[in-house]
């Protein structure tokens, strides 16, 4: 039985490309400054009494920090868009209408960043489409497709570049109708809990460092308690928003 089990989590692992994505990830891991390190085992304490704070922060105000991110990122991603694809076709025709003095480039920036700032405003919605529809194409073009060309290495077609396109579109298009639909939902829940039990697991390591596994599991599933309380939270604070603001 145990053999068995042993094969099918060898077989799942190959088709998913788990150790590529470990082996990536342990790349960007060490990536990281050694001083970062070495700040944290000086300051051990502090490091782990901020993370704590910053992760209770996250459970009980999560979904309200992102729709204030999704200002920001919206519009710096729009005014960079803007900024490089939009200004040099602008600027073929205001040659000589716009003053020389102004920056084309940096004009039409600026008012796509505030375009972006107005649909995140007033279409919420419309912004949670593109958010979905680009997590969704990333995840089909960098990755699924890969797990699906190496599934299927029979075939042909998966090979050719417009099937990294086709498999893109369809994650696309599946995860804007998921995003319209539970990322709201997901997002609460998932913020919640899942910053509180990682809360839990950074209090045992600043309350008991050498806890066995079974304190360790003790501390993550009070973190989870706390974390429905963080749940109804976020529930009545989206609630208050829509009556105010939609």
């Amino acid at each position: 039985m145990g053999d068995n089990v042993t094969a099918i989590w060898e077989k799942v692992k190959d088709v998913l490309l788990i150790d590529k994505v470990i082996a990536r990830l342990t790349e960007y891991w060490g990536m990281i400054p050694e001083g970062v390190f070495d700040f944290y085992y000086e300051h051990r304490v502090p490091c782990l009494i901020v993370a704590i704070c910053l992760m209770a922060l996250i459970a009980f105000e999560g979904y309200k920090l992102f729709k204030m991110a999704m200002y920001i990122i919206s519009a710096g991603a729009f005014a960079i868009g803007g900024y490089y694809f939009i200004a040099p076709i602008v600027a073929q025709y205001t040659a000589g209408v716009i003053p020389e003095f102004v920056k084309v480039e940096a004009l039409v920036a600026i008012i796509c960043a505030l375009i972006a700032v107005f649909l995140t405003r007033c279409a919420y919605t419309f912004m949670i489409m593109i958010l979905g529809g680009v997590c969704g194409y990333a995840f089909g073009y960098i990755y699924l497709w890969r797990v699906i060309r190496d599934f299927f290495n029979t075939l042909q077609f998966l090979r050719d570049p417009i099937a990294r396109y086709i498999i893109g579109g369809v994650c696309a298009a599946v995860c804007v109708l998921l995003f319209i639909l539970l990322f709201k939902h997901v997002f609460i829940v998932g913020s919640s809990f899942g910053a509180m039990a990682f809360a839990g697991l950074l209090l045992q390591k600043l309350v008991v460092p050498t806890a066995d596994d079974m304190l360790k599991m003790s501390f993550i599933l009070f973190g989870i308690a706390v974390g429905i309380f963080a749940v109804v939270r976020q529930y009545k604070e989206e609630e208050k928003a829509m009556e105010i603001v939609f």
